[in-house]
């Protein structure tokens, strides 16, 4: 097993740049190390209907499904970690992962 830490490939992604796209699939999960994302969906008139923000120290992108379900995009400058869902299986999570 390999701890959490050496499993994740870090990422820099500028401010406005979509980290994945509604129906891509599901495939990644992501921890913010710096910055924050915005999730959403676009609705039939081209608005954006802001689903929930994600700051530094959280993660995102485990919506349940095989395709994603909403847009994931910087709203600022951004350093996060993404982890492939396949690897996760191999991975040894610390007692904090999960909160309740």
């Amino acid at each position: 097993m390999k701890p959490l830490s050496v499993a994740g490939r870090p990422e820099c992604r500028p401010a406005d740049e979509l980290i994945y796209r509604e129906d891509d699939p599901s495939s990644s999960l992501y921890y913010i190390e710096v910055g924050a994302v915005r999730i959403y969906r676009l609705l039939a008139d081209g608005r954006r209907y802001i689903l929930s923000f994600h700051c530094a120290g959280e993660w995102f992108g485990l919506e349940g499904g095989e395709r994603r379900a909403a847009f994931t995009e910087a709203i600022c400058d951004l350093h996060l970690i993404s982890y492939s869902l396949s690897n996760m299986r191999t991975v040894t999570l610390p007692p904090s992962f999960i909160q309740f």
